[in-house]
């Protein structure tokens, strides 16, 4: 075998001196690493030892990494909706025969397209519904009590959601072994009550309600309208808990298990229902919170389904306020067409002659959340460090900031509006009701409006509830509307707290302040029992005592109606509402 060599140039290396942690570095850094692996698993078994219960061991399981949060599509709701053609309305199965669910979509449907047939219904179970809102699988889902919790942080998502005006009262009733059912009513345990069994829906506010007064031996937590069938029919359960509406509606099916089923009289908590949006885009929201408006004010002005009046096609105005809110009405027909069929008198429309004071159901607020996280937190943090609330006064023509006017009610308001600063303040600044700064403006132009527009003010009280600035327009911002306060005697007027859309977190603690006082009214919590109010501290642990630093300032609202009407008699709407007529439409429809 011949091998042939071919010369080639060596390369020449040159040494140089090199100290011991160079040479060894792969060496050092291995040791290192060890070093500080054992270090930490010395201190987990000893933290495991420590904290071993009765002995057993303890197994570590490795986990896999947190995967990325989905990303969506960021455009607003109401510009996908309209590109993809048709609304994704979610719905309980069964619950359409009750609230007119489908009716209420074709009514959006019609103002978003022109056409009340553009509309798919997603079957939800009260379980999974927030979070398949969450995850964009519906655009709206309904027939959902309104509370303040759930519109901060709702418990299966951690998220927060909008929540339309309530367009129908119901009431949380038991039914079931007339025995059991007063067992239920009176709380009772113990001699023959010893088997109550109670089924609830889970996810409802039901199912808080019975959760915080019964323990868990005797709940059966159920997941769908159905099963609470199943449950009495096999003797799951002697009781169930659902909206008395819905029991109503059932009774018949339930008679045939057992004649001998009766409703409860209680009404263990009014459930204010209201369709729910996603907390990350209000002007989808305040689309449908005034299509729900038109509905009322249709059965108000006696309007109704108008063939000749429902267009058929209805491009996006340049400004969203601009849509064609009446031809909800004129499409599908008012209020009163829709929901037919009307258990309690709340589901009528008001004349003024009842009250209208409700307070809207402030759910469980003293649990720990991030509220950091939720937008507003900024502004509250940014108010707090500068020491003061700057507040806007919206006056009435004749009110001269004290009680020279001949207006008795105009005086009043103006009074009341400059409380609600101050209770606010009290609220933020842990009972400082001094701790506010009040700029007032005269209702006749719009300097308050582009005060909160600029932040030159933080909220707006006195603000009247008007369709023109609940949108967002090229002048002002979208403004968000506490619940009322006040109801003027024209009918239209209805006066509240303004906060800019975006400020989530300061908008929600502004609506608990306005609904504490009527809170207070309702529990007969008067100043000096401020202690009875709720805690909290879903806002923050900094705000805990807000809602009772808020009474301890004002006290219930008949004692700031009181204080600023000089009359302890309060009249119109302006009382409490004793289950009767509650629905009215906002100021800004026209037919």
């Amino acid at each position: 075998m011949l091998v042939e060599a071919t010369l080639v140039e060596s390369e020449v290396f040159e040494a140089e001196t090199i100290g011991c942690c160079q040479r060894n570095w792969r060496a050092s850094l291995a040791l290192s690493v060890l070093l500080l692996l054992s270090l930490i698993g010395s201190i987990v078994v000893r933290s495991l030892e420590l904290n071993k219960p009765n002995g057993d061991f303890i197994i570590l399981l490795s986990s896999e990494m947190p995967t990325h949060s989905p990303t969506y599509d960021q455009r607003p709701t109401l510009e996908i909706v309209q590109k993809r053609g048709r609304l994704l309305c979610g719905v309980e199965e069964g619950m359409g025969g009750i609230n007119g669910f489908m009716d209420l979509c074709r009514a959006i449907s019609a103002v978003l397209f022109g056409d009340p047939n553009r509309f798919e219904d997603v079957l939800l179970t009260p379980a999974t519904r927030f979070r398949r809102l969450n995850d964009r699988s519906v655009d709206l889902i309904d027939f959902v009590t309104w509370t303040i919790e759930r519109e901060i942080n709702e418990r299966t998502t951690g998220s927060n959601f909008y929540f339309t005006t309530p367009y129908y009262y119901d009431g949380l009733a038991y039914y079931g072994n007339e025995t059991f059912v007063r067992c239920a009513e009176e709380k009772k345990r113990y001699a023959e009550c010893s088997s109550l069994r109670i089924c609830v829906i889970q996810g409802t506010s039901g199912q808080d309600f019975v959760e915080s007064n019964f323990p868990s031996n005797n709940i059966v937590v159920v997941n769908q309208p159905y099963d609470l069938t199943v449950g009495l029919s096999n003797d799951t359960c002697n009781v169930i808990a659902d909206g008395r509406s819905l029991l109503l509606r059932d009774a018949s099916k339930y008679a045939s298990i057992d004649r001998h089923f009766v409703i409860g009289s209680e009404t263990l908590i009014a459930e204010p229902i209201s369709v729910v949006t996603r907390g990350n885009d209000r002007e989808f929201l305040d689309v449908i919170e005034w299509v729900v408006n038109a509905l009322f004010y249709g059965e108000e002005q006696g309007l109704t389904k108008n063939t000749s009046r429902c267009k058929k096609k209805t491009p996006l105005a340049g400004n969203v306020s601009d849509l064609t809110f009446m031809i909800a009405v004129y499409c599908v027909g008012n209020y009163g067409d829709l929901l037919p069929v009307r258990v309690g008198g709340m589901n009528q429309i008001n004349n003024g002659t009842t009250g209208m004071l409700f307070a809207t159901p402030f759910g469980d607020l003293d649990r720990d959340t991030d509220s950091a996280f939720v937008p507003g937190r900024a502004l509250l943090d940014i108010i707090m460090e500068r020491g003061y609330l700057r507040c806007g006064v919206v006056t009435p023509d004749e009110y001269t900031g004290d009680n020279n006017s001949d207006n008795h009610e105009l005086v009043g308001l103006g009074l009341m509006s400059s409380d609600y600063c101050h209770t606010l303040a009290a609220a933020i600044f842990k009972g400082d009701d001094a701790a506010v700064k009040l700029i007032y403006f005269s209702e006749n132009d719009n300097s308050s409006v582009a005060a909160l527009t600029t932040s030159e003010i933080d909220v707006l009280s006195g603000a009247r509830i008007e369709l023109m600035y609940d949108f967002a327009s090229d002048s002002h911002v979208g403004f968000h509307f506490s619940e009322p306060y006040y109801y003027g005697a024209d009918g239209v007027s209805f006066y509240s707290i303004a906060t800019r859309d975006n400020e989530i977190l300061l908008s929600s603690l502004v609506n608990s302040v306005v609904t504490a006082a009527i809170y207070a009214l309702e529990n007969g919590i008067v100043k000096e029992r401020s202690e009875d109010m709720p805690l909290s501290s879903i806002f923050g642990d900094d705000l805990r005592w807000a809602l009772r630093d808020a009474v301890a300032y004002s006290g219930s609202y008949g004692e700031l109606y009181a204080k600023n009407f000089g009359s302890t008699e309060q009249t119109g709407r302006n009382v409490l509402n004793n289950e009767g007529p509650r629905i009215h439409s906002f100021s800004g429809l026209n037919p």
